[in-house]
């Protein structure tokens, strides 16, 4: 089922393995730390061995991320996604996490969480054929505003790319409430 296939001359291997992204949110610090991610995406991108150890391509902003894109950090070159993988909530499925079918190696992983507007994004590496991955990432809301690191990735809100934009909202509310 699984082959392993060394290419000549370079260190690239092609391996099929089924990846499961484990999307986690904790909203606040100390709260449960396994609740779903619901309707999180998780992107991967293969861009070349050296690209994605030297994590050239990554997402540029939120809406970047969002949208499946990438760009490479010196060119700007744009590329799309190669696979993608939603959560499946269909009945013969009973877990939240996200399966993307890989079949070679390294890979650029974006994870996105549309409904707090956090991405993250990783690189990924195997050599060894493997039936399943497991990989976390955990969205935590409370620390909107700057990106953080954990399990090798990066974490970034949206709002922490433009923290003007946060005060926007409030400022329409109060307009709001006051009835202009």
């Amino acid at each position: 089922m699984f082959a392993l296939v060394a290419l000549a001359g370079c260190k690239k291997y092609a391996v099929e393995c089924d990846l499961v992204v484990q999307p986690y949110l904790m909203v606040a610090q100390g709260s449960d730390p396994h609740a779903p991610a619901y309707k999180a995406r998780v992107y991967a991108y293969y861009v070349g061995y050296k690209d994605a150890l030297d994590m050239n391509w990554r997402p540029s902003s939120y809406a970047d991320a969002a949208a499946g894109v990438i760009r490479h950090r010196t060119t700007g070159e744009v590329r799309s996604y190669s696979r993608m993988g939603e959560q499946d909530h269909s009945a013969e499925r009973i877990d939240d996490y996200i399966h993307i079918p890989l079949t070679s190696s390294p890979v650029v992983l974006v994870a996105v969480d549309p409904v707090n507007r956090f991405y993250a994004y990783r690189k990924f590496e195997y050599k060894i054929p493997i039936e399943k991955i497991l990989v976390p990432v955990t969205f935590k809301v409370w620390l909107w505003e700057q990106p953080y690191k954990e399990n090798e990735w990066t974490v970034i809100s949206e709002r922490s790319e433009n923290p003007a934009r946060e005060e926007e909202p409030a400022q329409e509310e109060e307009s709001i409430q006051q009835g202009r």
